[in-house]
């Protein structure tokens, strides 16, 4: 159990300082601009780290310190979730909204009919 404690430990305090420090997690986190993100897992670690040192040391810590922790992670995780689902709606609302004028452009540039001319047959389909 203590090879584990200290484990869990390093892990956690090279977590903390990769998402603390603002050089290291741009160059080692994927999602860079997400500060909730940042901020969530950086509470999630400090309160693990806290819990895994105070046990061992004898300290009582609350159990809401584990719930709270963790419904911060997740809330963060959401967060971020969400904003990337709003952005590809956005970016979809604006292609579908290019492609409509685009349409329009094309169809102004035909002929509304079809000429008539004696003696002729003229069809004519187009499909955009």
């Amino acid at each position: 159990m203590l090879y584990n404690n200290l484990l869990g430990i390093c892990v956690l305090l090279i977590l903390t300082t990769v998402l603390a420090m603002p050089a290291l997690s741009s160059k080692y986190l994927v999602l860079r601009d997400r500060g909730v993100l940042r901020f969530g897992t950086l509470v999630f670690a400090l309160e693990a780290l806290y819990n895994s040192l105070s046990r061992p040391l004898g300290f009582g810590t609350p159990r809401i310190l584990d719930h709270l922790g963790f419904g911060i992670l997740l809330f963060s995780f959401g967060y971020v979730a969400l904003q990337l689902v709003l952005a590809s709606e956005r970016r979809l609302l604006s292609v579908e909204n290019e492609l409509a004028i685009a349409r329009e452009i094309q169809t102004s540039i035909l002929p509304s009919g079809v000429p008539e001319l004696n003696h002729a047959r003229i069809s004519a389909a187009y499909c955009p």
